[in-house]
């Protein structure tokens, strides 16, 4: 059986400061695991960012996918 090589893209984490469920400590635990990552924190913003900061969202994505 042949194996096709994965590709490689670049990986990004993105949280809110405010989340109520999920600590920014544990996104930054995943951002240091994966290596060549990038962490963005969205500040003043709790569980949706697309609608809390959707120009700041929107900003990040348009970034990740010139990147990727």
């Amino acid at each position: 059986m042949a194996y096709r090589r994965r590709e490689r893209r670049q990986e990004d984490c993105g949280v809110s400061n405010q989340q109520p469920t999920t600590a920014p400590e544990r996104s930054m635990d995943i951002h240091k695991a994966v290596p060549g990552s990038k962490l963005h924190v969205f500040r003043d913003c709790g569980h949706l960012p697309s609608i809390e900061k959707p120009d700041e969202t929107i900003a990040l994505l348009r970034s990740w996918l010139g990147r990727s």
